[in-house]
């Protein structure tokens, strides 16, 4: 697809579409983690939240029975917030963090952190520890599942025939890219979220105003960091690079087309977050929650296959990868 004017917003979008009318065999898996989120086996994390929400009320009790003074207003202000999230996360389902790369309409509709348990419990850690290996693992697996699925529209969008093999070895060598790229921002965003927060609560112990301008600014970084990241994705698929390389060549298209760039993700994020709050009126309905499913998951993935359209077409203005992979 190589055009000397690259397609605008809206014509991205509508090649993006049309890629997914070419490969209708890519939404078989969102709609697959639909119907496991839907009826198959769950994983419960009530016993954890209940021993949570024990541990919140003993120590609300004890600040509270101390020296015989009333809490104060923020202490119980944050415990009751705390209360609330805590018990956001009853009757979910851990297994809805495979829903974390690939679309779902289970997912993006639910009401909670996680979507709820519908179907049997087959098992419930009973510790922190169980808890962060279930969920390391399922993250891994949404990491492996996103890369068959990216890379179903990567080759979509270079418009090459279908190879298993071909799509079969770009999606595990995007995995491990992906697996490379996530734990090397984990391992970034510890120490300087571990510094950051050290900071605003310093400074907010000398002035509550300087405290909120710290956090704020903060914030302010961390999103334009990844704005500037947002085809880190695609270059991963679409061009076959190592992550420190993919980050780089997404920093620089958006660089060179900021105001383009923003409006496709405005303009993305717009039908990605607004399509789900118009299906939670009809999936609570068997035949509406079918409907909303298939939807869901030719909408996500038409708008995914238009943000690598508005990527590869320009390529162009960035320096070729050394080494690109074939789809």
């Amino acid at each position: 697809m190589d055009n000397a004017v690259p397609l605008g917003i809206i014509d991205s979008l509508s090649e993006g579409f049309a890629t997914v009318n070419r490969r209708l065999w890519v939404l078989l898996l969102p709609i697959l983690l639909d119907l496991l989120l839907l009826s198959g086996p769950g994983i419960s994390v009530n016993a954890l939240v209940s021993r949570a929400l024990v541990a919140v009320e003993q120590s609300s009790k004890v600040e509270g029975s101390g020296t015989g003074t009333p809490v104060p207003a923020d202490t119980a202000e944050s415990t009751e917030q705390l209360r609330t999230i805590i018990q956001s996360f009853q009757d979910t389902n851990l297994m809805g963090l495979l829903a974390w790369q690939v679309p779902s309409v289970v997912g993006a509709t639910a009401t909670s952190p996680l979507p709820k348990i519908r179907g049997p419990v087959i098992t419930e850690p009973g510790g922190a520890l169980p808890l962060v290996g279930q969920a390391f693992g399922l993250a891994v697996l949404s990491l492996l599942g996103g890369s068959f699925y990216l890379a179903g529209l990567a080759g979509g969008v270079r418009r090459e025939a279908f190879r298993l093999g071909q799509w079969a070895t770009l999606a595990v060598r995007g995995w491990v890219s992906f697996l490379a790229l996530y734990a090397g921002i984990t391992l970034a965003a510890l120490p300087l979220t571990a510094v950051g927060v050290g900071l605003a609560l310093v400074l907010g112990a000398l002035s509550p105003g300087l405290g909120s301008l710290v956090s704020g600014v903060i914030g302010a970084a961390v999103i334009t960091l990844a704005f500037y990241l947002y085809f880190t994705d695609d270059a991963l698929f679409l061009s076959g690079v190592w992550p420190l390389r993919a980050m780089k060549m997404s920093a620089g298209l958006v660089a060179r087309n900021f105001g383009q760039t923003m409006g496709l993700f405005l303009l993305a994020n717009l039908i990605l977050v607004g399509l789900p709050l118009a299906m939670r009126l009809v999936v609570e309905h068997p035949a509406g929650l079918v409907a909303a499913a298939l939807g869901h998951a030719y909408v996500a993935s038409g708008v995914t296959a238009g943000g690598m359209v508005f990527f590869y077409q320009r390529l162009a203005v960035q320096p070729k990868p050394a080494d690109p992979v074939a789809v």
